[in-house]
């Protein structure tokens, strides 16, 4: 940890020195001639901001101020080529004459370009590509889209709802949690489906690494979570084996791959600085607010609450002001410094946070001492460079760090957990009745704290020896580490006697690649030939150790390893697996217009023994651009694409799936021994994902309606299922086999509308909406339990002809009929993932100056078991249910009247008696409609801010608005992402306000 202090003050201190330097190399030149002129948007003349204004034979350039002005100095004489670049706006060249004191003045239209054929990929192909060669949905997000959730606490959460079929699992709110990511359904049963994800060329850890500590209460965190929007140029996401065949035994989850910020040559120094402030404050727990839930389900109003009986009864463990939840600062600074000389380019950035959760235990004697109960410190630094060494040789490094502290609110179950501890107070709680203790429960003091680390940096060597032959190396290396500290104080309720967990987890990835393109035209130019070739291969190595003390001689200000009387190693594992393979791929193209892409990659992993399981993935693509026929309306519908592809990708089993394995254990008298671990399976093979996909892109009317539109059957062969053998084999745990087979089918769907474009008013809307269906058609008879709660028994299933996970349990099949329920014993719910999501985003720029924008996103089709009214319940104080309970008790009390006109389903969940109250009777649609942000985005005029190429101040809010009638705490809200379809006393999410000040120099 020292050494990484020591390289984030060097690296700081390179962001001030290095651009200042080079800054001075820039000034060296002497009075010349000059280019100047504003730039504007074609179709309604306002003036453009950050265009990219180039000189590309003198490496010189700038970009336009808010008012699009621009000015380039010190020209030498001679006649160029100016350039003009703008993201979504394509480019423009101007042919200018400069001379010695004749300033030479431009005025540049550019044309709005929504759909651009022209922009270039590089994620599913073989090396860079046009959009119109790719006959795959590539979806992109630049760095204005993902301005849009400029709020959410973590990059994955910024990616909600943005990209049609991106599906996420919140395991909870807190800043540095991080949702589970899949596209388009799940295709696995038993390996993950998350997508592999590049930075820069260098594949990163992606998979939840978890938390240190049960503490947590099923927060998980993924890497991903350390990169921060501010520093990324552009997203690419490929959703499935279509796009990913050149990826291999890894890629049937999809791709995504980032590009941080760079620097130009063509630009001076540019410097920017964002500055952060804001709060994060609680959606209302429960229902809404209401006479049903008044109080959000005790949290809001904690003090002399009233259960189903009319006694009055309060939390010991309740803040003084009768109230858990306050608002929590937060903060996030960022630098930002990027330019070059020569051949020269570099982009340097460094960032702070502090979050803090809104959950105050201010004014509770168990939390004396304890200045926040939760909270996350961040802290990273990233530099990019660039060189060209000859105009046909370039080298790129790029290198980042990130720290990370966390304190987690504790959550989850018992009465030992902050969060739940008001919903779990009852009869059974911490409670008073008619003044006297009901129970001797209460909790102190617990800390789960997390500390994470990442290193990562990559090396890139491109060569373009001549106009048919150009090829890349790059290599990389990721590093992933957590210590995480889990101390329950002396006299914890969990723990009485003190307890203290070490969590010691790292995972190392390296990365190496390398592709080079043949490239070829035949009869005049009107075919074109790109044949290219590749090798990749990839080692990643985890290891995990779980240290455990107990029984501490008394209150101890810091434990250690050796505080307690007794000492475990719960867990102590390493793993290394290596993926590596080559490809071949060949794109025919005729006359610009229409593309056919045929590949192959063979593949292995280190999972398959010796033989490495060699494994061939086809990939067949097409894309015709029809709007490029002379037929073609193009005064009015510029632009059509027919595109289809079809592909393969893979999922290797784990490092010792297929071997026959055992463990050690130790007997009473402390003699060590083996154990049968798994069976073995040595024709053990991946899982095969192929997908088919057709759709097209439109634009119409100058871009002012555009569409995109992608229908998919994916499906799953050889799927890894968990097989139950017979015990007198003399192994008990089931053993992977390929025997499954799974099927995911649905529609994407993107529509935008440029309703109104006048110079001084804009008004833009993205509507998108993503429908799936899956289904285990083939498990080999078996059925697969999907996620599992300790505490409830309850979990989802993978069983045939059902989705793909999907909820089974006790059904009411009466439920809307005034009558006893009749009960339908393991019955078929529903999905546990949306089958249906419905987003909008929409823009208004008045004056262009002022811009205001709003995404909402509509969820429907999934279940969710909602354990935390199911155990209120229990305790009488779940007010939505009082109702019931107060008919229950008049029953009980010889009155039937009120218990009558109850509906069945009433009946069934809203009972006390511990016989009838079941968590399978709890299962409820947890569709939503969610505005998840707004904003207010204001230019600063011109001079306000000296010396400032511009400023602008930007309000933002999160989670203003939800509409839905689940009655737990929050339809998005799991309690953890293993559990996706079970909410036991999860927390809520936050409602952010945020206030931005970014300037740039």
């Amino acid at each position: 940890m020292n050494r990484m202090r020591i390289y984030l003050a060097s690296s700081l201190l390179a962001l001030v020195l290095v651009p200042v330097g080079l800054a001075a190399q820039e000034t060296s030149r002497g009075e010349q001639g000059s280019l100047e002129g504003i730039v504007t948007e074609a179709d309604t003349g306002r003036p453009l901001g950050s265009v990219q204004v180039a000189i590309p034979e003198l490496r010189v350039g700038t970009l336009t101020n808010a008012q699009g002005r621009f000015t380039i100095s010190d020209v030498p004489d001679g006649t160029y080529t100016a350039q003009f670049i703008y993201l979504g706006y394509g480019s423009e060249d101007s042919v200018v004459t400069v001379a010695t004191g004749e300033p030479v003045t431009l005025e540049v239209a550019l044309a709005r370009r929504v759909l651009d054929l022209e922009e270039v990929v590089v994620t599913g192909t073989a090396g860079n590509a046009r959009q119109r060669e790719v006959g795959s949905a590539v979806s992109r997000l630049d760095a204005t889209e993902l301005a849009t959730a400029r709020a959410a606490p973590s990059l994955s959460q910024a990616l909600q709802g943005q990209v049609p079929g991106l599906m996420m699992s919140q395991s909870g709110p807190q800043a540095g949690s991080a949702p589970n990511i899949a596209f388009r359904g799940r295709n696995s049963v038993s390996q993950g489906d998350e997508p592999l994800v590049y930075v820069d060329g260098v594949r990163m850890y992606s998979r939840r690494a978890g938390t240190g500590g049960s503490g947590s209460g099923g927060m998980d965190f993924n890497p991903i979570s350390h990169l921060k929007a501010e520093d990324i140029q552009r997203i690419e996401m490929v959703r499935g084996p279509a796009a990913t065949t050149l990826y291999g035994t890894e890629a049937s989850g999809g791709v995504i791959q980032i590009f941080t910020r760079r620097g130009s040559a063509n630009l001076p120094t540019q410097w920017s600085v964002g500055v952060t402030t804001g709060v994060h404050t609680l959606l209302w727990p429960g229902p809404a607010k209401g006479d049903n839930n008044p109080d959000g389900l005790g949290y809001m109003n904690c003090l002399d609450r009233v259960n189903a009986r009319g006694e009055v009864y309060r939390d010991l463990t309740c803040p003084s002001d009768g109230d858990w939840v306050k608002p929590a600062f937060l903060q996030r600074y960022n630098l930002r410094v990027s330019g070059g000389v020569g051949g020269f380019t570099y982009a340097l950035s460094g960032r702070v946070s502090d979050e803090g959760a809104p959950i105050d235990g201010s004014g509770n004697d168990f939390y004396e001492g304890v200045d926040r109960v939760g909270y996350t410190k961040d802290g990273g630094f990233r530099a990019n460079f660039t060189m060209d060494f000859t105009p046909t040789l370039r080298a790129g490094w790029n290198s980042s760090l990130s720290l990370n502290t966390q304190r987690w609110v504790p959550i989850g179950a018992g009465s030992a957990s902050v969060w739940s501890a008001p919903m779990q107070r009852g009869k059974q709680g911490a409670v008073q009745v008619a003044g006297e203790p009901a129970s001797g429960l209460h909790f102190s003091q617990a800390d789960p704290i997390d500390r994470r680390r990442q290193v990562m940096t990559g090396f890139t060597l491109d060569h373009f020896p001549s106009s048919w032959f150009d090829h890349r190396l790059s290599v990389g290396y990721d590093l992933n580490g957590l210590k995480g500290e889990h101390w329950y104080h002396v006299g914890h309720i969990m723990q009485p006697e003190g307890m203290y967990q070490l969590t010691d987890w790292e995972a190392r990835t390296a990365t190496f690649d390398y592709g080079a393109n043949f490239r070829a035209s035949l009869w005049n130019g009107d075919i074109t030939s790109t044949t290219s070739a590749g090798f990749q291969a990839y080692r990643e190595y985890t290891r995990n150790t779980r240290t455990t003390v107990e029984d501490f001689p008394g209150p101890l200000v810091k434990p250690t390893l050796v505080s307690g009387a007794t000492r475990l190693v719960n867990s102590d594992r390493a793993l290394e697996v290596v993926n590596a393979g080559g490809y071949l791929q060949q794109v025919l193209g005729w006359k610009d217009f229409f593309f056919l892409t045929a590949g192959v990659r063979v593949d292995g992993n280190s999972a398959f023994g010796s033989g490495f399981g060699l494994q061939a993935y086809p990939k067949l693509s097409a894309s015709y651009v029809l709007s490029d026929m002379a037929f073609w309306p193009s005064d009015w519908f510029e632009l059509f694409r027919l595109r289809g592809a079809m592909g393969e990708a893979g999922k290797a089993p784990g490092a010792f799936d297929a071997v026959r394995s055992w463990g050690s254990i130790v007997s009473g008298d402390l003699e060590a021994g083996f154990t049968p671990g798994s069976l073995g399976n040595s024709e053990l093979g991946p899982e095969r994902s192929r997908e088919y996909e057709v759709g097209f892109d439109a634009s119409l009317y100058g871009g002012r309606v555009t569409a995109e539109v992608t229908g998919f059957l994916q499906r799953t062969y050889d799927a890894l299922v968990p097989v139950q053998h017979p015990p007198s084999q003399g192994f008990l745990s089931a053993q992977l086999t390929n025997v499954g087979t799974l099927e995911n089918r649905g529609a994407e769907i993107s529509l935008g509308l440029g309703l109104m474009r006048r110079r001084n008013f804009q008004w833009d809307v993205d509507l998108m909406l993503s429908l799936l269906e899956s289904e285990a058609i083939d498990l080999g008879g078996e059925e697969i339990p999907y996620g599992f709660s300790q505490f409830s028994g309850s979990r989802g299933w993978v069983r045939e002809g059902y989705p793909v996970p999907a909820i089974f349990g006790a059904k009411v099949v009466n439920a809307g009929e005034i009558a006893d329920p009749i009960i339908e014993e393991d019955s078929y719910i529903g999905p546990a993932y949306p089958t249906h999501t419905f987003g909008f985003r929409t823009s208004v720029t008045l004056l262009n100056d002022l811009s205001i924008s709003a995404f909402g996103e509509y969820q429907g089709g999934s279940f969710i078991q909602n354990q935390t009214g199911q155990r209120m319940v229990l305790n009488e104080t779940f007010m939505p249910c009082f109702p019931g309970l107060h008919a229950q008790q008049k029953l009980n009390e010889g009155d039937p009247s009120d218990w009558n006109n109850l509906p069945a389903e009433i009946r069934a969940k809203c009972s006390a008696n511990p016989e009838d109250q079941r968590p399978d009777r709890w299962y409820e649609s947890n569709a939503f409609f969610r505005l998840r942000y707004v904003n207010l985005d204001y230019q600063l005029p011109a001079g306000l801010v000296p010396g400032a190429q511009s400023a602008a101040l930007t309000l933002s809010a999160s989670n203003l608005l939800t509409v839905t009638d689940y009655w737990g705490n929050d339809p998005e809200a799991r309690s953890g992402a293993d559990f996706p379809s079970i909410d036991y006393h999860a927390m809520p999410g936050y409602r952010t306000f945020t206030a931005s000040l970014n300037v740039a120099f």
